[in-house]
This record gives C-alpha cells, sequence and structure tokens, in this order.
C-alpha cells in the first residue's frame, strides 16, 4: 500500500510541475494563439490553469499508480541500488521515459528547451529516487 500512495504523491507533484509549466507557456505569447481559438475573446488565457490542473492532476495521477505497480509487482525493491536510488534498474528506466520526449519536443518547440529538460529531470528524480525511497518508510 506504500507504494500506491508513494505513486501517487509522485504523480501528484509531477501534476503540480506540470501545471505550472503549460500554464507559463499558455500565458506566454507563443502557446496563448493555440488557446485562445477555444476561449471567449474576453477570456484572460491564464484562466485556463484551471482546466490543465485538473488534467494533468488526473493523468500524473493514474500514470504514478501504474509505476508504482509496476515498481511493486516487478520486483524492483529488491533490486540493487546506486546513487542514493533503491533501484538502479528501476531508477534508470524512469529517467529513460522520462528523457524520450525531450529530443522531439525540443525540434517542436525550440525555445522552450528548458522547460522540457527540467519536466524530464523532475520526472526522473521523481519517480527514479523519491518514489521508491517513499514506498520504502
Amino acid at each position: 500500500m506504500e507504494t500506491v500512495i508513494a505513486g501517487w504523491a509522485a504523480g501528484y507533484m509531477m501534476a503540480i510541475l506540470t501545471t505550472a509549466a503549460l500554464t507559463f507557456l499558455v500565458a506566454s505569447a507563443a502557446g496563448g494563439s493555440v488557446i485562445r481559438r477555444w476561449l471567449e475573446a474576453d477570456t484572460p488565457a491564464i484562466l485556463s490553469a484551471v482546466p490543465i490542473s485538473i488534467g494533468t492532476s488526473l493523468l500524473w495521477t493514474m500514470l504514478g499508480l501504474v509505476l508504482a505497480a509496476t515498481y511493486e509487482l516487478g520486483g524492483f525493491a529488491d533490486g540493487a541500488g546506486a546513487a542514493g536510488a533503491p533501484s538502479l534498474s528501476f531508477a534508470i528506466g524512469a529517467a529513460a521515459l522520462g528523457w524520450m520526449p525531450v529530443p522531439l519536443l525540443t525540434l517542436l518547440w525550440r525555445r522552450h528547451w528548458w522547460i522540457w529538460c527540467g519536466l524530464a529531470g523532475s520526472f526522473t528524480l521523481l519517480f527514479g529516487w523519491v518514489m521508491p525511497l517513499l514506498a520504502a518508510r
């Protein structure tokens, strides 16, 4: 049960970070034009933070539960740890999964490379290190 709660918590932390990043993109000139097509003319783009928050909370907490189940059922807790991670193999898998979309996102939106790298690093830290550490407590 601790692993499930740890996965949900890591997913929720990731949802908060993603909400901040997406709200920044929507409020900026680059992302605002795409969102403005869906909003009424007088509606501020920053109000899109509410549906972004709801959507990211649902998606990331569900992904956190899936990763927690993978960690638990895959027996990664019993694996060898390194660099502060309880399971080196799970940390490497989380890093691979987290950094996978960065090249494509950087090609599509080169100006915001720092957002993609920050989110990928956060994903790697939260799911590769924090979730397994919380699950072990």
